[in-house]
């Protein structure tokens, strides 16, 4: 009788969502500049399945609360910019190497090579949302690492007016 609940438990376990956000990554608001509070939304997004069907998959976007912008999460944000530079990159040096050492130095390969190089910096370019976020969460950094230094400087020239014993102003 025991083996039986044991049995009809396991599933149920295995059935349960964590609904909890304490293990994920605060999102990124780039218009705000700032881990900002945000109202997350669910949408649907269309998808199709290996026997030609279509089906709808449930997501959830964060928003941010005050300006209403979608927040980036710069994890993914970091991943998207690497492979685009990789890709880019790699491009390019294909490109180089098909029209340079696979075929003669002509005006046809050097264009060609051109064209490759414009299709390597439209892929460099590509992630243009995530570059912005993490520029803006960069600048946010440098904002804040200089006010921390600022405050410790402040800081630590009163302490000598107070070991001086000179007062305060």
């Amino acid at each position: 009788m025991t083996e039986i609940k044991k049995e009809q438990k396991q599933p149920l376990e295995k059935a349960w969502v964590d609904l909890s956000f304490d293990n994920q990554e605060e999102p990124w608001c780039s218009m705000c500049a700032g881990y900002t509070d945000y109202k997350r939304k669910w949408t649907s997004v269309a998808r199709s399945d290996l026997d030609g069907g279509v089906y709808s998959e449930n997501r959830e976007i964060p928003h941010c609360v005050i300006c209403g912008c979608v927040m980036q999460f710069l994890s993914i944000a970091r991943v998207v910019t690497r492979i685009c530079k990789v890709l880019s990159s790699l491009v390019a040096i294909i490109s180089f190497m098909l029209c340079f050492y696979l075929f003669d130095l002509s005006a046809g390969t050097f264009s060609c090579w051109l064209i490759c190089l414009l299709f390597a910096g439209l892929i460099w370019m590509l992630p243009y949302q995530s570059r912005m976020a993490l520029r803006s969460q960069r600048n946010w950094r440098l904002q804040n690492l200089c006010k921390e230094t600022e405050m410790l400087l402040k800081n630590s020239g009163e302490e000598k007016i107070n070991r001086t014993g000179k007062t305060q102003l």
